[in-house]
């Protein structure tokens, strides 16, 4: 929880919610509602988490620069041992633009132990990061 949340709780209004299949959940926002992180499991031994970034068409730069900038601090607390997350968000954010109205796609990255799913959606125009741990 705490690795997780390192550097972006302080953006995003974490509470615990209703239970995931019997797992303590946690979910939190941010203030301009373009951000959700989600935790599932007990605060010492979480075992999924997620953070959807939404990216209006009409979304201002400085907003656009926030969801990057949380994308990568997530990644980076997630998966601290990848060091250049920094080009990996480049191009995740690049193949969002890049995709026509109503297009997904997924992209995995397996890394010991644990699975980063990437979810491009243009009908949602969101960029969801689900890091499931085994």
């Amino acid at each position: 929880y705490n690795q997780i949340t390192n550097l972006i709780g302080e953006f995003l209004d974490i509470k615990p919610a209703d239970n995931a299949s019997g797992k303590p959940r946690f979910v939190g926002t941010s203030e301009n509602k373009l951000v959700t992180l989600e935790m599932i499991g007990d605060k010492d031994n979480i075992s999924i988490t997620s953070i959807k970034l939404v990216y209006p068409d009409d979304i201002e730069t400085v907003n656009a620069d926030l969801n990057n900038a949380m994308m990568l601090r997530f990644l980076k607390n997630v998966a601290p041992e990848v060091k250049d997350w920094s080009s990996n968000i480049k191009d995740i954010v690049n193949k969002f633009h890049s995709l026509q109205l109503g297009d997904k796609k997924e992209e995995t990255i397996s890394l010991g132990g644990k699975d980063i799913k990437i979810v491009t959606d243009k009908s949602s125009n969101s960029i969801t990061v689900i890091a499931r741990y085994q």
